[in-house]
Formats: structure tokens, C-alpha cells, sequence
């Protein structure tokens, strides 16, 4: 069986690092396939290369879409927005997971069609333990419509 895809777009080489850790300490690693995208660039060239409407391509679609808003070249904003509008990929769950505390992004994400918001933890521990409970929700409890 194919394991579940999750695209992280984060270019913090140490972020990339923890959560990497976190996967193969939590055994989430076991499940699911992380994927990296160090930039939006990266990011939409993943989901455009899929060919989404393939039925070859479907379990490369990822489960889920971890994205950070600080990223050279095209920040998370505008990658979101290319993601919900584009049928392809705008049913895609996308979790904005950042450090920024501003009630300005959070309100942006949530408009221009972030699923969840959610702050990095500073804490290792408490990071790797987010992490677990969204891939664990997004990836074992919510129901996501068929593709």
C-alpha cells in the first residue's frame, strides 16, 4: 500500500530538520511520505507536474499541505491563492504551519482558503507533538472528499 503524501513548503533548513525528526521519532514516518518544497516555485512544479486528473498520478496527490509563509521567491500567500484557485489542486487541505503570531496572516490564511492555522512551537517537544496530532487528524480522522 502507498503511503499518504504530505508536501511541507518550508525553506528553514533547521524547521525541515525537526520535522523530519519528528516523523521518524513519532513513527509517522511509517504512514506517511513527506515530501519537501523549499519555495513555492517547488511547491506548485510538484502539484503541477502531478497531472491531478490521472488516475496513474492519484496516490501522489498529497493528503495534505504544510506551508509556511515566510519562503523566498513567492511567500505562502500567494501560494495558497494559486492553490484554491486552480480545480486541480483547491481541494488539497492546507495547513498554514508558521511562527508568525500576527492576527493579520491568521485572518489572511483563513480568507484565501487555509483549512487550519497553525503556530510553530518553539519547544521541540511540543512541536513534535502538534505535528503528530495534525497529521493525525488530517491524516486519520477528517474525512477528505474522493479526488
Amino acid at each position: 500500500m502507498d503511503k499518504k503524501k504530505i508536501l511541507l513548503v518550508e525553506d528553514s533548513k533547521d524547521d525541515i530538520l525537526l520535522i523530519q525528526r519528528a516523523f521518524n521519532k513519532t513513527k509517522l514516518a511509517e504512514k506517511f511520505e513527506l515530501i519537501i518544497a523549499q519555495d513555492g516555485n517547488q511547491a506548485l512544479s510538484y502539484l503541477h507536474d502531478l497531472g491531478i486528473s490521472s488516475i496513474s498520478q492519484q496516490s501522489k496527490i498529497p493528503m495534505i499541505l504544510l506551508l509556511d509563509l515566510n519562503l523566498p521567491k513567492m511567500n505562502g500567500f500567494e501560494i495558497l491563492q494559486r492553490i484554491r484557485s486552480n480545480d486541480k489542486t483547491k481541494l488539497i487541505p492546507v495547513i498554514v504551519f508558521t511562527s508568525s503570531k500576527e492576527d493579520q496572516d491568521i485572518t489572511k490564511s483563513y480568507l484565501l482558503g487555509a483549512n487550519s492555522y497553525v503556530r510553530k512551537p518553539i519547544d521541540s517537544d511540543k512541536f513534535t507533538a502538534v505535528l503528530q496530532q495534525i497529521v493525525s487528524y488530517w491524516g486519520d480522522i477528517n474525512e477528505l472528499p474522493v479526488k
